[in-house]
């Protein structure tokens, strides 16, 4: 499900704030990463699932084929919320047409946030031949 749109883009100062707040809330739920997992084409866009990892690389599903997992509810709906911030931002309409996948990684070991995207799209050689 995606997220409603804001109205407008967010700075790069807010887009470090919500990233600060998206580490801080992995951590106190005793995380240190999470993947989310994103696709969309038809003009529908989903994440699809949210694995959180632990400092011992232990992986936990929080939301799994679009649902949040209990007791993650309010973690799930963060990651969600951030996910459409990140993609609204940077591939926007990624789910209209042949549409888009990708995974965002979030580290809070490093402070990063990593966005590897794949646009879709139909392609076609054309030759022409006079005999």
């Amino acid at each position: 499900m995606k997220a409603p749109n804001m109205g407008t883009d967010p700075t790069h100062d807010e887009l470090i704030a919500a990233k600060t707040d998206i580490i801080t809330a992995l951590s106190a739920a005793g995380f240190v990463r999470a993947e989310v997992v994103y696709d969309g084409y038809d003009d529908n866009g989903n994440i699809n699932t949210v694995t959180a990892f632990d400092g011992a690389k232990r992986p936990t599903v929080v939301l799994n084929d679009c649902a949040a997992v209990a007791p993650w509810q309010a973690l799930s709906d963060q990651m969600e919320v951030f996910a459409w911030k990140i993609l609204d931002t940077y591939h926007g309409g990624f789910e209209n047409n042949d549409g888009g996948h990708g995974t965002l990684t979030i580290d809070g070991c490093t402070a990063t946030v990593r966005l590897e995207h794949a646009d879709h799209y139909v392609a076609y050689d054309e030759t022409v031949t006079e005999v």
